[in-house]
Protein backbone atom coordinates (compact mmCIF):
# COMPACT_ATOMS: atom_id res chain seq x y z
CA UNK A 1 0.00 0.00 0.00
CA UNK A 2 1.46 3.46 -1.02
CA UNK A 3 1.13 6.95 0.72
CA UNK A 4 1.53 10.00 -1.17
CA UNK A 5 3.90 12.78 0.01
CA UNK A 6 2.46 15.77 1.62
CA UNK A 7 4.13 18.02 -0.60
CA UNK A 8 4.78 16.55 -4.05
CA UNK A 9 2.08 13.41 -4.11
CA UNK A 10 5.00 11.28 -5.15
CA UNK A 11 3.92 7.81 -4.23
CA UNK A 12 5.82 5.68 -1.16
CA UNK A 13 5.52 2.08 -0.15
CA UNK A 14 4.64 2.18 3.42
CA UNK A 15 7.26 -0.11 4.24
CA UNK A 16 9.92 2.10 2.78
CA UNK A 17 8.42 5.08 4.63
CA UNK A 18 9.04 2.94 7.74
CA UNK A 19 11.85 0.68 7.63
CA UNK A 20 14.16 2.16 4.63
CA UNK A 21 13.59 5.88 5.13
CA UNK A 22 16.45 7.23 7.41
CA UNK A 23 15.06 9.01 10.67
CA UNK A 24 15.40 12.66 9.46
CA UNK A 25 13.79 12.04 5.89
CA UNK A 26 10.36 10.09 7.35
CA UNK A 27 10.65 13.30 9.85
CA UNK A 28 10.49 15.74 6.88
CA UNK A 29 7.99 13.57 5.13
CA UNK A 30 5.49 13.10 8.27
CA UNK A 31 5.66 16.51 8.74
CA UNK A 32 4.65 17.87 5.75
CA UNK A 33 8.42 18.69 4.16
CA UNK A 34 8.72 17.00 1.42
CA UNK A 35 10.98 13.85 0.32
CA UNK A 36 13.42 13.05 -1.67
CA UNK A 37 11.61 14.02 -4.76
CA UNK A 38 10.56 17.21 -4.01
CA UNK A 39 13.00 18.64 -1.59
CA UNK A 40 15.12 20.78 -3.99
CA UNK A 41 11.90 22.57 -5.76
CA UNK A 42 9.65 25.08 -4.70
CA UNK A 43 5.90 25.24 -5.13
CA UNK A 44 5.01 27.08 -8.05
CA UNK A 45 2.12 30.44 -7.40
CA UNK A 46 1.60 30.68 -10.37
CA UNK A 47 -1.79 30.38 -11.66
CA UNK A 48 -1.52 29.07 -15.42
CA UNK A 49 -0.72 25.66 -16.12
CA UNK A 50 3.00 24.44 -16.62
CA UNK A 51 2.38 24.41 -20.39
CA UNK A 52 1.67 27.78 -20.46
CA UNK A 53 3.96 29.08 -18.17
CA UNK A 54 6.77 31.26 -20.14
CA UNK A 55 9.31 29.22 -17.57
CA UNK A 56 8.35 25.53 -18.81
CA UNK A 57 10.56 25.49 -21.51
CA UNK A 58 12.61 22.86 -23.72
CA UNK A 59 16.75 22.81 -22.03
CA UNK A 60 19.39 22.58 -24.90
CA UNK A 61 19.96 19.15 -25.99
CA UNK A 62 16.65 17.56 -24.43
CA UNK A 63 13.21 16.28 -26.16
CA UNK A 64 11.31 17.04 -23.29
CA UNK A 65 9.95 20.35 -21.65
CA UNK A 66 11.03 21.54 -18.15
CA UNK A 67 10.41 23.57 -15.63
CA UNK A 68 13.23 26.62 -15.74
CA UNK A 69 12.70 27.74 -11.54
CA UNK A 70 12.44 24.03 -10.79
CA UNK A 71 8.85 24.49 -9.47
CA UNK A 72 5.95 22.25 -9.07
CA UNK A 73 2.18 22.27 -8.69
CA UNK A 74 0.85 20.68 -5.72
CA UNK A 75 -1.78 17.70 -7.23
CA UNK A 76 -5.05 17.49 -5.07
CA UNK A 77 -3.28 14.26 -3.63
CA UNK A 78 -0.95 15.81 -1.56
CA UNK A 79 -3.14 18.11 -0.15
CA UNK A 80 -5.05 15.29 0.89
CA UNK A 81 -2.75 13.18 1.79
CA UNK A 82 -1.18 15.87 4.50
CA UNK A 83 -4.88 16.13 5.38
CA UNK A 84 -4.70 12.63 6.37
CA UNK A 85 -1.42 12.61 8.35
CA UNK A 86 -2.50 15.68 10.12
CA UNK A 87 -6.03 13.59 11.44
CA UNK A 88 -4.20 10.46 12.23
CA UNK A 89 -0.49 11.57 13.47
CA UNK A 90 1.60 8.40 13.23
CA UNK A 91 -0.80 6.03 11.69
CA UNK A 92 0.54 5.93 8.30
CA UNK A 93 -1.40 2.56 7.46
CA UNK A 94 -4.16 4.29 8.44
CA UNK A 95 -3.59 6.91 5.87
CA UNK A 96 -2.85 5.22 3.29
CA UNK A 97 -5.92 2.86 3.62
CA UNK A 98 -8.41 6.10 3.98
CA UNK A 99 -6.52 6.95 0.74
CA UNK A 100 -6.79 3.91 -1.30
CA UNK A 101 -10.77 4.09 -0.23
CA UNK A 102 -11.02 7.64 -1.66
CA UNK A 103 -9.22 6.51 -5.16
CA UNK A 104 -6.24 8.92 -4.69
Amino acid sequence: MDVYCPRCGEPWDIDYVNHEMKVLERTDFRGGRGCQCCKELQVCKRTEKCGDCAEYQMPPGKTYRMCAVKCFKRPFRAEASGAMMDILGDDLDGAAAMLEDFNL
